[in-house]
C-alpha cells in the first residue's frame, strides 16, 4: 500500500467563510461526481480544516481529492491521509519463483 500525505494552509477573508457542514457537503459532492474508481473517502470538517481519510483506487484519485479540497469554498486547509489500495492484479511488482 502506498500512502500520500499533503498539508497546506490557506487563509480566506472572513466574509466568505462557509460552515463546516457546507464545506463537507460541497467536497463530498465533488469527490462523488468526479472520482469514479473504487473509493471509500471520509470527509470530516473541523473549523474549516479538512482531513481526508479512507482509500482510493489510484494515486491520481488521491491527488484529485486533494485538489478539490484546495478549491472548495471556505476550506482553510486540508490533510490528505488517503491510502491508495492496490489490488494484486494492479500491482506493478510480480513474484517470480
Amino acid at each position: 500500500m502506498l500512502k500520500h500525505t499533503q498539508k497546506i494552509h490557506v487563509f480566506a477573508d472572513v466574509e466568505f467563510l462557509e460552515t463546516d457542514e457546507e464545506i463537507a457537503g460541497r467536497l463530498i459532492g465533488m469527490i462523488e461526481w468526479n472520482i469514479s474508481k473504487e473509493k471509500d473517502v471520509r470527509v470530516r470538517v473541523e473549523d474549516r480544516w479538512v482531513p481526508l481519510t479512507g482509500h482510493v483506487g489510484c494515486h491520481e484519485d488521491s491527488e484529485q481529492a486533494g485538489q478539490f479540497a484546495k478549491i472548495v469554498k471556505g476550506c482553510a486547509g486540508f490533510t490528505n491521509h488517503l491510502v491508495v489500495a492496490v489490488t494484486e492484479k494492479e500491482s506493478p511488482l510480480q513474484c517470480v519463483a
